[in-house]
């Protein structure tokens, strides 16, 4: 699948989300993040981080996690 993705050249990590449905989606050099459906192409959110030239991984916490943790 073709995926279109908000303006920028540094488009080079994609990390599927927890449940498959969706992918997070990183541009390195512009420090932009996207999550994306998976299924239709539709950008669900766009963030402009700041991070120009160091974003190159993320993690994501599961909700219920901090619930199990005390």
């Amino acid at each position: 699948r073709d995926y279109a993705l908000p303006a920028g050249r540094g488009w080079a990590v994609v990390i599927l989300r927890e449940g498959g449905t969706s992918f997070w989606a990183l541009d390195f050099f512009g420090g932009q993040l996207a999550v994306v459906d998976a299924e239709t192409g539709e950008v669900r959110l766009h963030k402009q981080l700041g991070l120009e030239k160091a974003l190159t991984g993320l993690a994501e916490v599961p909700a219920a996690w901090e619930a199990t943790q005390s």
